[in-house]
């Protein structure tokens, strides 16, 4: 992972934490390379290089005088968080095994009001087998019910693990802080520890960060406000961090993510994957260099009406973040 000059001047004023942070991306490293992602096949790019640009887009958005305190906690924080943000979606099918399973090591944190994953599991499974043909197609391409995907992931179909990948969707966000607590996910209950010798608290701090990217920032507040202080702890500003991971990974659009070749050779069968696809390659330039000194200019160039729908609804809520 490259690092920008302005993070690693930051993080070499406190040697430890810069270590840490050093060991953790060599432990990501070989998992976000791979960038195998058995449950989202048909998903734009999600490895090193998104986690690279998530950052760099992270300083674009701070000022000079933020810069100015911004610290080796935020620094640490803020890359752990990159990190950590959508590695749940890199989880292999016995690791999604071991997740779902009864007394999984994966357990509910306090002040979330989480369930447990296989009670989680079971509910997302009776909703499932409701769906409508509206949903059905819009996810699977087809009106075809769906069942209860096997346990042998030799027996999985495509379609299983679509859905298995619908659900970690929705709960990628929650998963990546109990990540960061646990470990990730492998076969038979065994976890990878992806931040070696961390701090519990950098640990819990760096996965409420990445877990905040899919939730209202509000509603980790309570969490804060319960174990550590909002504004600041031990030199670290989160509630800032959290601020910037979610602006930056919303401002993530660029044709890079979705390579053409790829949309040629490859069958996508989820409408709304594809429309995703469609979204990044229309886009022709993100610019700041406007008239505007404080506006960012997006040239998009949609080729049909679902894909300019898109553009427009991701640039109204890039718009009602930042607000």
């Amino acid at each position: 992972m490259e690092l920008p000059d302005f993070i690693r001047e930051c993080l070499h004023k406190a040697p430890a934490m810069f270590g840490h942070v050093q060991a953790s991306i060599a432990t990501f490293q070989p998992i976000l390379d791979r960038n195998e992602m058995p449950f989202f096949t048909d998903y734009t790019e999600h490895g090193m290089r998104h986690n690279e640009d998530i950052i760099k887009t992270s300083l674009d958005l701070m000022t000079k005088e933020a810069k100015g305190i911004f610290s080796p906690a935020d620094a640490t924080i803020l890359v752990l968080s990159v990190l950590l943000h959508d590695c749940a979606m890199h989880i292999s099918v016995d690791g999604f095994l071991s997740l779902k399973k009864d007394n999984s090591r994966w357990k509910p944190l306090k002040y979330f009001n989480d369930k447990p994953w296989d009670t989680l599991w079971d509910e997302f499974m009776a909703n499932a087998m409701r769906y409508d043909g509206r949903t059905l197609i819009s996810l699977f391409g087809d009106t075809e019910p769906v069942a209860r995907p096997p346990d042998n992931p030799q027996n999985m179909t495509k379609k299983h693990r679509l859905l298995i990948g619908e659900f970690l969707r929705k709960h990628h966000a929650r998963l990546a802080h109990e990540i960061a607590i646990y470990g990730f996910p492998g076969p038979e209950g065994q976890s990878l520890d992806l931040l070696p010798g961390l701090e519990q608290e950098w640990r819990d701090l760096a996965g409420v960060t990445a877990r905040s990217h899919g939730v209202a920032i509000r509603d980790c507040l309570e969490f804060f406000k319960n174990k550590y202080h909002i504004r600041d702890f031990r030199g670290a500003h989160t509630v800032f961090v959290m601020a910037l991971l979610r602006l930056a990974d919303y401002c993530q659009i660029q044709a890079q993510r979705a390579p053409r070749e790829l949309i040629e050779i490859k069958n996508i069968r989820s409408p709304i994957s594809e429309t995703e696809w469609h979204t990044h390659q229309c886009i022709r330039n993100i610019t700041p260099a406007d008239d505007d000194p404080e506006a960012v200019y997006v040239d998009a160039a949609p080729a049909e009406v679902a894909t300019y729908l898109r553009v427009k609804n991701w640039l109204v809520g890039i718009q009602n973040e930042l607000d």
